[in-house]
């Protein structure tokens, strides 16, 4: 077997930043096979990487414009077989040649990252230049003179509250009332059953707003698998199904003919309508379990004859798998802010409603997934309610949907890459601000203050300066982000997690 050792040569400079290598990266062929790769830094640092497998092997890949539809079928094999993870260093690097140049890129630990310069001078032996540098945090203690509290969207992805729009004939909190024989239903399609596994197949559409932070579909694709990555881990406590999801489509819109616009927002409810028309009118290639819409705008509805932005995302209760398939929530690309309300929303898709407001095991106080309270760790996992909730809709569901669609299945069972992994506080925290300092015209920078109080509880605040005065939004530290040292955030939980095992 052959084992393929990457060499680091390295020359060390410094610059205004810090202490940053220059290294040429040699691909030596030895022992063991392709799908591992020794990578040795130094005498200190030996990163053994793997493959890493996320999607399903034949995705359907969609380019959306006003003219047309151009579907292609993506072999995913052509983007994972160059992406690698170091389970205990949690390191996430692609290794790619092109035109015969080795080109490295991504997390080796923590700290260090490692990047082509291709701008820089060739080795001796024609190798590209890379930077090995370390991640600089910016942690500046400003005053707290205010929190910021006002005119930001809820950090939880939300669905239609039950009190915006309840009927008494719906399915408490879904969009649309109790479904009836003709819409084929998960209510009418079986008798019960034992379901051990589920895997949930998704076409995500990423709309035009949102996929313009990407250059390329490669990069679009790469970073929705880090989001689905993400919503794994809010359904580890689920058994009789277990519960696994897998991205078999994706949609880059160009032109968001499913969306109804208002004052620079989308409204909810009508998009979710015309979205649902737009599975219907057969837009959507193949026949995935669920279809969600990732959107860059801010969600609204009409309340009162008033514009309410106080709204992350939609679903149909249990649509999963009926004409009813389709949910939306929001994002922020590229901070993967997302992954909660689409965690959210989904759990909706699959039946289970909000949390009980009462006392008991799953009470909406108690902040488990399907609530808005934040419950802390509990917010990262399913309630019992909610469980049973899911394995009551799955039971009724016909085999074609319980059977994986795709030849082979390679989809996320471990995290390998998480989100925090993959951006750090400083930029998350710009992201989530950006928006609000464009609505409100303000010009000023935008850092994390990370307290030891706040990071043990996996929150931090992000803010910003305006006349003298500090605003902060308390946030959630995102699913990898380090809390204390040799400490990192999984599911609201301050602690040494090995993500891989996981």
């Amino acid at each position: 077997m052959n084992v393929f050792v990457l060499v680091l040569s390295l020359v060390l400079c410094s610059s205004a930043a810090g202490i940053q290598h220059h290294v040429y990266p040699i691909i030596l062929e030895t022992r063991s096979t392709a799908s591992k790769l020794v990578l040795r830094i130094n005498d200190k640092i030996t990163l053994n990487l793997e493959k890493s497998e996320v999607l399903a092997e034949e995705l359907h890949f969609v380019t959306a414009t006003t003219e047309r539809h151009e579907v292609e079928t993506v072999n995913t094999s052509s983007i994972e077989e160059n992406i690698y993870h170091d389970s205990t260093e949690r390191s996430s690097l692609m290794l790619h040649r092109k035109y015969g140049t080795l080109y490295v890129e991504g997390i080796v630990n923590r700290k260090l990252r490692i990047k082509p310069v291709p701008e820089g001078e060739r080795s001796a032996q024609g190798h590209m230049l890379h930077s090995l540098y370390e991640v600089q945090e910016r942690g500046e203690n400003l005053p707290i003179v205010n929190t910021y509290a006002n005119n930001y969207r809820r950090p939880q992805g939300q669905v239609q509250s039950p009190y915006w729009r309840w009927r008494p004939t719906a399915t408490h909190p879904g969009r649309y009332p109790a479904f009836h024989a003709t819409t084929s239903t998960a209510s009418t399609m079986t008798a019960r059953r034992t379901v051990h596994t589920f895997v949930v197949e998704l076409h995500i559409i990423s709309d035009e707003e949102h996929n313009r932070n990407f250059r390329s579909k490669d990069e679009l694709i790469g970073y929705l698998a880090v989001m689905v990555n993400a919503i794994t881990l809010r359904y580890l406590e689920m058994e009789m199904p277990s519960i696994t999801f897998k991205i078999v489509g994706v949609t880059m819109s160009r032109a968001d003919i499913f969306a109804s616009h208002i004052l620079g927002t989308i409204e909810a409810y009508e998009t979710l309508n015309k979205l649902e028309k737009y599975y219907r009118e057969g837009n959507i290639p193949g026949n995935p379990d669920v279809v969600f819409l990732i959107t860059n705008r801010d969600m609204s509805t009409v309340r009162g004859g008033s514009l309410d932005k106080d709204i992350a995302g939609l679903a149909n209760v249990a649509g999963v798998c009926t004409t009813h398939r389709v949910a939306m929530g929001e994002d922020i690309a590229p901070s993967f802010d997302g992954a909660f309300a689409m965690a959210h929303e989904i759990g909706h898709s699959l039946g289970a409603r909000h949390d009980p407001r009462g006392s008991g095991e799953c009470a909406w106080r108690r902040g488990f997934l399907m609530s808005y309270e934040d419950g802390g760790p509990n917010k990262y996992r399913l309630s019992e309610c909610s469980m049973d909730a899911i394995r009551t809709n799955t039971e009724k569901l016909p085999g074609g949907c319980l059977s994986e669609s795709a030849a082979r299945m390679h989809y996320i069972v471990k995290s390998s890459v998480m989100p925090g992994q993959k951006i750090s506080a400083s930029y998350y925290c710009s992201l989530i601000m950006k928006r609000t300092l464009i609505e409100k015209r303000i010009r000023s920078d935008v850092s994390p203050q990370t307290p030891l109080e706040l990071t043990k509880q996996c929150k931090m605040k992000c803010c910003y300066s305006v006349n003298h005065q500090t605003w902060c939004r308390k946030v959630d530290l995102l699913d990898g982000m380090e809390c204390e040292e040799e400490s990192t955030c999984r599911k609201g939980v301050c602690m040494v997690h090995k993500w891989a095992e996981k």
